[in-house]
């Protein structure tokens, strides 16, 4: 966030497709092993314990 190369905002990926998601977590572990920027990744269910308001 800092470099301005991620969204200072939260992303929320929606999706009804098992596939989708899967595909879409390896990716975020593919770029998160290249680099010194890190991605979290949380369940919705997680949210609110996650993020302290």
């Amino acid at each position: 966030m800092k470099e301005n190369q991620i969204p200072e905002k939260d992303i929320l990926f929606l999706t009804f497709r098992d596939d989708l998601l899967e595909q879409f977590k390896k990716h975020i572990d593919e770029f998160n092993s290249l680099g010194k920027i890190k991605i979290n990744l949380y369940n919705l269910k997680e949210y609110d314990s996650v993020k302290k308001f």
